[in-house]
Parts: structure tokens; sequence; C-alpha cells
């Protein structure tokens, strides 16, 4: 290495510029800061996918206008700053999208990460308590913050010795520190007569004044003046200070956060909550503008929770969306109709404490009602899953146009599609079935939009004035086993015992020997509630087996349509099941039968038969976001249409498989980090299933799969960074067709169709030229 380089940096990281910069001049280095021009911007959309929001492009922009200037670009991996959260999923995504512009070689990518990652301590202590594990993660970096550890990282990358890079990270956290402190010193209003308004979003929008067209002097020139016919100069009434959560020291926001009732996941919002309830209890807050990008998930979903919040203390609340199109007069608009909303005077604010403004804690109905948004068939093992706890289940309303449309009204601008549809499900249900009182909704701890879904449609649904509770599963290697078991053990009529010895002894030998055990189920002398979620889980799993099976052997139907009712038959077994667990697996059998059963151009019985058959057909693959992929009602039945068009299919999801601890993916056949590994190198972890989609996509290419058919929702922020990479694949050899298909909330089946029919026409084209070549 040179003695002097240049590096660059990015205006998105603009809150840690004072460390970056200090960091990497105290290494001996000289830092180049990106900016945010037309030009940038012009890059950035350019070479960005559709969807992809302001950052993005903005970040990519940048990092092509400094390539040519710089020896090294700085784009550090920021995982987690703080302790349980997750930056998003394009953050975690923005190394792999950029480097498919911008030579790798080039860039410098340290990782940040609070998350703790210590191996057996980490299954054992994280299943326990998610906060000992982050605790013990802490211990694990010497006390360091994740910044330090990326500056010993960076150090170690460019050559520096450890002492000359720790004495690099001191400097630069005390030119950190020093840079909050002055932002706090100049947020505190020293005129009476002003109105306090709290400017919320991401720092790169808050700071970026090209991006934001200076809107904070902007409010600062707002305000109220007077002037008497003998007067000179006019009075001020009153004027505008702005604050930022930037201004607010971590250990208080931390601590206010921590109030509000559900765990918010991303770093930035977790600060941004904090922010907020620690202002109100102050009673610092004239108004609040929630500055937000185009196509932000994280914003999408925390909008409902803010403007809940702020209407609660009658704080007067409006969103401003920024993106590349976005106009300085449209904002000056939006801007001074928001200052003439400002109340007169702050006595006029509703008198309640924070307590009282938060959103009280979920709790269980004493006779609940179950119902659950619709997912393919998994509503059946979710019923026999009510039966056994001896609780009520009603079946969801199908999904129709007008179901989501309903949901429209009342959900965020760039909330994904599974939101609005499974929103959709739950008010046109609570419409026919008004005696349903809970609802059934996945969870978890991010950095997917899914795991905030629940708190944010609770929060619309109790602004509709509907009295319904949104019960979260929540996986156990996220929140933790107690929170998993309570989850079920809340709504059990039975008041179970939750695990029992046998079935620790179980889990302990499959976790320590890797093998199968004998079936502890058959003489077990009482049910526990461990008993009862497996007699669930082990439904969805036969469930799930008999579809893949039904999907492949579409394709060698006699009449077209026999198989979806043969399907039908088979899944319907396991709709009048007996309460032992151990008839699963004969249930599950016997509906394989019933599915060769099905009368067939080829001998369903013969395996051989049925492989040769399947080797001369198309072969597609179908990949993408949980929710698009399972629910065939949402994607006009994609497997269905391709297999009665003689294309053999397979899925690489499968709900059963998603929801197993272990993720060794029974069903599909490839566990979960085979298929990580695959895609390793082209995406990291982004949260959702975009590493999976990459790596399931490489999986079918190894297999001579002629396609893939990559589904994902409008505003999926996983599948948004793994469609930006599907395109580079050919560059690294993996050369295999792939159709990107999105869901909107105007998607038309006609339009899909077209698409579909092109696809094949191009694929089928393909393997007879193969075909033809290989002759």
């Amino acid at each position: 290495l040179k003695k002097e380089l240049k590096i660059g940096i990015l205006r998105i990281h603009e809150e840690f510029w004072p460390f970056l910069e200090t960091l990497i001049k105290g290494l001996g280095h000289i830092p180049v800061k990106g900016t945010t021009s037309r030009k940038t911007m012009n890059f950035g959309t350019k070479e960005c996918e559709n969807e992809q929001c302001v950052a993005v492009k903005i970040a990519m922009g940048q990092a092509m206008d400094l390539i040519e200037s710089v020896d090294y670009l700085l784009i550090p991996n920021l995982i987690s700053i703080y302790g349980r959260t997750w930056t998003c999923p394009k953050w975690l995504g923005l190394y792999d999208m950029i480097k498919t512009t911008v030579e790798p070689r080039k860039i410098l990518h340290p990782t940040a990460d609070a998350n703790p990652d210590i191996g057996v301590v980490k299954a054992i202590k994280r299943i326990t308590n998610p906060t000992l594990a982050s605790n013990i993660g802490r211990i694990k970096r010497l006390g360091f913050t994740p910044l330090q550890v990326m500056g010993l990282d960076l150090g170690k990358s460019l050559g520096s010795g450890t002492i000359r890079s720790l004495r690099a990270i001191i400097k630069a956290q005390k030119a950190q520190n020093k840079s909050s402190k002055e932002i706090q010193n100049e947020q505190i209003s020293k005129d009476p007569r002003d109105k306090t308004i709290a400017l919320i979003g991401h720092p790169y929008l808050i700071n970026d004044e090209f991006l934001n067209f200076k809107l904070t002097k902007k409010l600062k020139n707002l305000g109220e003046w007077s002037r008497l016919p003998f007067e000179t100069e006019k009075k001020k009434i009153w004027g505008i200070n702005i604050i930022t959560p930037e201004a607010v020291p971590q250990k208080v926001w931390e601590k206010y956060a921590k109030m509000y009732r559900k765990h918010i996941f991303w770093g930035t919002h977790r600060r941004m909550i904090g922010s907020l309830l620690y202002w109100l209890d102050e009673g610092k807050l004239d108004g609040v503008i929630f500055l937000t990008g185009a196509f932000c998930g994280e914003d999408a979903l925390m909008e409902p929770i803010y403007n809940n919040i702020m209407g609660e203390a009658g704080i007067v609340f409006t969103r401003i969306t920024m993106d590349e199109h976005s106009a300085e007069a449209g904002l000056i608009t939006r801007i001074e109709a928001f200052a003439d909303t400002l109340p007169k005077k702050r006595s006029l604010y509703m008198k309640k404490s924070v307590n009282e403004i938060i959103p009280t804690e979920i709790s269980a109905p004493l006779s609940p009602v179950i119902s659950c948004p619709n997912l393919g068939y998994a509503s059946i093992a979710i019923k026999a899953l009510c039966e056994k706890m001896g609780v009520p289940f009603v079946e969801s309303t199908p999904t129709t146009w007008r179901s989501t449309n309903r949901a429209l009204r009342n959900t965020p601008e760039f909330a994904c599609r599974p939101f609005k549809v499974t929103l959709g499900n739950m008010i046109e249900t609570l419409e026919k079935h008004p005696e349903v009182n809970v609802f059934l909704q996945g969870g978890g701890s991010g950095p997917c939009k899914y795991g905030l879904y629940h708190e944010s449609q609770q929060v619309i649904l109790e602004n509709m004035r509907e009295e319904i509770v949104i019960w979260p599963i929540k996986p156990p290697s996220e929140e933790g086993i107690s929170s998993f078991f309570k989850c079920f053990s809340l709504l059990d009529q039975y008041k179970r015992k939750t695990i029992g010895r046998s079935e620790i002894e179980e889990v302990i030998k499959r976790y320590l020997k890797r093998e199968e055990t004998p079936n502890i189920y058959k003489d077990l002398p009482q049910e526990t509630l461990w008993q009862v979620i497996k007699y669930g889980y082990l439904i969805m799993r036969g469930l799930d087996q008999i579809y893949k099976e039904g999907i492949a052997l579409r394709l060698f139907e006699e009449k077209k349509g026999s198989a979806s009712q043969y399907i039908k038959r088979a899944q319907s077994l396991f709709l009048n099941i007996g309460p032992n667990i151990s008839e699963i697996p004969e249930i599950t059998e016997e509906a394989f039968r019933i599915l060769r059963e099905m009368p067939a151009v080829i001998d369903l019985k013969n395996p051989i038969e049925i492989k040769k058959a399947i080797n001369r057909s198309l072969k597609i693959g179908i990949v993408g976001e949980f929710y698009e992929v399972l629910a065939s009602e949402s994607n006009f039945d994609i497997a269905r249409w391709l297999g009665e068009r003689g294309v053999y299919v397979e899925r690489g999801i499968h709900g059963s498989d998603w929801i197993d601890p272990s993720r060794k993916c029974v069903v599909e056949g490839t566990p979960r980090k085979e298929i990580a590994n695959m895609a390793k190198s082209y995406l990291g972890f982004c949260g959702g299933d975009g590493q999976e989609t990459i790596g399931h996509i490489i999986h079918y290419f190894k297999n001579g799969f002629d396609g893939v058919i990559a589904i994902r929702p409008l505003g999926c922020m996983p599948e948004t960074v793994a469609a930006q990479v599907i395109p580079y694949l050919p560059e690294y050899g993996i050369n295999i067709p792939v159709l990107i298909v999105t869901f909107d909330d105007q998607e038309a089946g006609s339009h899909l169709l077209t698409r579909l029919e092109a696809f094949l026409d191009q694929i089928t084209s393909q393997k007879q030229m193969k075909e033809v070549m290989f002759t």
C-alpha cells in the first residue's frame, strides 16, 4: 500500500462522518467526502433497480462519482450500531449492490455489528434471553462499540498496526462525541417565543441540503411577525426552533424507547421513537415533521405508530416524502401549510403523561376466537392447532381485489403488498365474523418489515375502532424460547405444562448427536404445550410434502384440472386428523397414495419413469419473498398455471421449512445454511428471503433447471436488494434465465400471463437449441 491513500466516504453515512474522517486521518490517509448533486443523482437513478429508495440511489451515484478520484471507497458493513437492533435490509446489502457497478477490489468493507456472534453461547443464551446475549456480545468485544471494532477492522485492512489503530479510534470517538455535544447545544432554544418542531427521519435526509432543499433553514425562516403603522421594524411573535434525534444522548433515548410496548428493532427508528417520547415527557414539542424517503420500507411501517402517538398527545404531525423527483415549490407549500396548523399556545395541548400516550400492552382475551390471514393451506394446520388448544377458529374470508383495496385506504403508501393483503383479510373477516377477537400474525426481530406487521396493523385497526388483538407468533431463535411459549400458553384454554423432561432430553439428543431419535409421544403420559405446537407443525410439514408432490405430478395429468382435485382430496385428510401426534406420518402416507391414484399419462407408481419424464420437461424453480411464493390466492397460482402447461415446478420456500428453527428445509431438500453459502459471494445477509433468493437461483442453475421465476411484492426491501444483484449473476457464470415478477396493488392476471407465456417461449427455445447442439 502507498503511504498516503485517498479514501472516499459516502454522504449517506454523514452521521458517522466525525468518526470516519478522524479515523482515516489517524491512520495516515486522506478522507474524501461524497456530495449529492444532480449528476450523482442521475448516476444512481440510472444504475439502480426501479424500486430502490432514494438513499440507495444517492449512495450508488456518489460511489460512481468518487471511485475515479480515490484509491479506495469505504462502504462499512453497518449491520447493527446498537444492541438488539438492525440497520435496514438495503443498508445491509449496500456493498453487494454497489460492487455490481464499481470494482470490488477498490472497496473497503469493515463490519460494525452489535449483535453477538458467539457460537454455542449464542445458541443457548439468546434462546433464554436476547438482552443477556447482547450483553455477552459486548463483553466479547472487550467493551468496544461496534464502530470502534469497525475501526480496528479498517486499520487492519490498510496495514496499520494495532497500537496506531487504537490511537486513531480514541481520537475518532472523541470527535464523534464532540460533534454530538455541539448539535445538542445548537438545538437548545434561546428564545422563549420559539415553537419547537421535531424533525425526525433518517440522518442522510435531514442533513443533506441538496436532497431536502435546505429544509431546516426554510423552517427557521417561518414564523409570525407584527408591525404597527408607526413602527419601522417588525416584532417577532413567534419563530421556529428545530430539534432532531441526533441531539438526544443515547442513554436518554434508549431509556424511553424501552417504554414502548413493542421492541423497535431498526436502530434509527428506535432512536427516533425514544427521542419523541423524551420530548413529550419534557413538554418540548409543538409539532413533528417526519421526513421520509420514497420506497423506504422502515418509514412506511413506523409512520402509523408515530402518527398514533402524536394524535394521542395532541401534537401536529405531518409526513414529507423526498425522492429524486421532488420539487422545491411543493416542499415550501407543505411546510407553510404545516406552520399554519401549529397551535397558538402550548397550553392547548391535551394534558396526558407519556404513559397515557403510549399504547397499552396487548393481552389475550379470556375467551379467544381466533382467525388468521390467508396463506395458502396454512389455515388447515392452524385450525388443528387451535382445536388442540380448545380455542374456536374462524377461517379468514378469501383474498380478493376488494379486500386488498379496503386495506389501501388505511395503510401507508410504501407498505409492502403482503402487509396490505393480510390487513384486508382482517378487515373483511371482522365484518363477516364480528365474534373474532384474535388474529394470529407472524412476528420477529427484523430486519425485514414482517417483524413489525403485527404492531403497525394493530395500531391501524385500533384507529378504525376495531376491538381486536393481533397476536404475534415469534420464532424462539429471535425473541427467546420463553416468549415463544408465552404466545401459545396465553391462548391455551387447558393451561398445559409447557414442556416435559422427555421432550427436553429429545431436544438435547438432537442437538448433540444430530440424528433421528425415537418418537417419544406414543407413550407420553400427559400432553404438553410443546407437543401441541409440534402437532400443528408436523401437520404443516405433511401438507407441504403433499403440495410439493402434487405440483410435480400436475404435468402428467390426463385431464386438465384433475391434479387440483386430487391435491384437495389429499389435503382434506388433515382436516379430520386424530388427536395423536403419531398418526400424522400415516395420514401423510395415505395422502401420497391418493395423489398417485390420479389418472395420468405415465405410471405414477414408477419412480424411474417419473424421473425420465421430468428430465424431458421444462423445469422452472419459483423463488422470492415467502408470502407471495406461498400464497396461491395472491400470486394467481403460478405453480398451477405452469404445471398445466407441461412444466415441472419446484418452490424454493415451504411454510414448514421457513418456521423450522433448525432450518434444515426437510421438504425443499436443501438446508438453509447450504443455500446461504451458495449466495454469500454475491449477496450477504440482508433480511427476509433476499439471500435465499440468490442462493436458490444458483441451486437451480447447478441442478440443470431451465429457468427461475423470482416473485416479490412491491416495496419488499430484501427482494429489491436481490433484484439489484440478479442481472449481474451471468457475469459470474450463473447463466440461467430469471424472470422477476413484481406484484403490486394493481397487478392484473392478464398482464402476468403475457409475461409468463413470453418467458416460457424463451426458455423453450433455449432448451431446444441446447438439445440440437449436444445431439
